[in-house]
């Protein structure tokens, strides 16, 4: 009989979060804040190429009953030295991290010249080739200045790179229409391999979580309905603050928890009229 599974969202907290707290600090606060795994990023606490480190913080990671969730470069594609995508590929897989995320180039799907385009392609399909050997997935960002800052460029990339370890994060571009995001994120689903989830003002100011609810809501149902195992990873707390953090991470597995179970309970109610 076909099983069902309450779990295809996990809540996760992104270690650029707090860019200024230690390795501790920051495995801490997930772990207080009941969440599942951190991404850890490659600016601040776990740089490319540093091996040592990073099974280090991994070590640490699982210690404190965490998952390392993912790597979080800020390699270019088309862009960064090649052997800077070799240091990402074994950072993250010395952690242990079963996707990296990268950018896809440095500048907006407008601005972006034919041959910067044929470059980003070739390096994605190498850094995704290299990745599926080590069993990691690469992410590319989805942000501005880059070829995934609109929905349709960014289609336009997974299929042009045509690898299953190439897709994307998904966040919510400022001040989108919420009926824009779940359309961008439907389009998306087929390449998704996790969230970064933040409540921004159209001016950029940082907000509480709980705020975003009707943005966020329907998002998350959608993600979860479509049964594809991931993370959705706090990220741009208000003020920096650990207090805020532990409330919007309360606030993101309530929601998490809701979308989980209605898409369980969707998919057990589709079982049984089949049967």
């Amino acid at each position: 009989m076909m099983q069902t599974s309450p779990t295809t969202l996990r809540a996760g907290l992104t270690s650029v979060t707090f860019r200024r707290h230690s390795i501790e600090e920051v495995i801490a606060r997930a772990a207080e804040a009941g969440l599942v795994g951190i991404e850890w990023g490659g600016d601040v606490h776990v740089p490319p190429g540093d091996l040592v480190n990073a099974r280090r913080v991994a070590a640490q990671t699982r210690g404190a009953g965490l998952e390392v969730a993912s790597y979080g470069s800020y390699y270019r594609l088309g862009v960064s030295p090649p052997d800077q995508g070799d240091a990402v590929l074994a950072t993250a897989a010395a952690m242990g991290a079963g996707v990296v995320r990268v950018w896809a180039g440095t500048t907006g799907s407008a601005e972006t010249t034919p041959e910067q385009r044929d470059a980003i392609l070739r390096d994605a399909r190498e850094l995704a080739r290299r990745a599926e050997r080590l069993e990691i997935r690469v992410a590319c960002e989805w942000h501005g200045g880059t070829l995934t800052d609109t929905a349709p460029s960014a289609q336009t990339l997974f299929a042009a790179v045509g690898h299953p370890h190439f897709g994307a994060y998904w966040q919510p571009r400022n001040a989108q229409p919420t009926a824009e995001r779940v359309s961008d994120l439907v389009a998306l689903l087929p390449h998704l391999m996790g969230l970064h989830v933040f409540h921004w003002g159209a001016d950029g100011e940082k907000h509480p979580l709980l705020g975003g609810k009707r943005e966020w809501v329907p998002c998350l149902n959608r993600v979860a309905a479509a049964g594809t195992p991931m993370y959705a990873h706090l990220e741009f707390v208000k003020d920096e603050d650990p207090a805020q953090m532990r409330e919007d991470a309360a606030v993101l597995k309530r929601w998490i928890e809701q979308a989980n179970a209605a898409a369980a309970l969707e998919m057990s109610t589709t079982v049984r009229n089949i049967f």
